[in-house]
């Protein structure tokens, strides 16, 4: 079981403030079942059934998302863009846990710093 953190400010933020309740339990549910890169491998009908918004729709997460993701892979992985700065820092190759992420990143082909 991976433990992560978590922004006790969430719910302040526009961000979250702006997204329907089904796409604010979608993005809860993203956050924890990411990989510890951020990658999510999308799966609508898996997530609808572990979170019981029925209305969800990978069009509608890319939408409500924005700039917060990146798809890839055929619109098949989401990358949590904010991901890695929150749960990490400035990632550290000399770091193994930093160095895990690095790899994740590089297979997957996203430069994202």
């Amino acid at each position: 079981m991976a433990k992560r953190f978590t922004d006790n400010q969430k719910w302040s933020k526009p961000f979250i403030r702006s997204l329907s309740c089904p796409y604010k339990i979608l993005w809860l549910y993203i956050l924890d079942e990411c990989d510890h890169a951020g990658i999510w491998q999308v799966d609508i009908e898996v997530a609808t059934l572990k979170t019981g918004c029925y209305e969800l729709t990978l069009e509608g997460a890319i939408k409500s998302f924005g700039d917060k993701i990146i798809m890839f892979d055929n619109n098949e992985k989401m990358f949590v863009q904010d991901f890695i700065d929150f749960q990490y820092g400035i990632l550290n190759p000399a770091n193994r846990a930093h160095n895990s992420v690095l790899a994740i990143l590089s297979k997957n082909k996203l430069n994202v710093f």
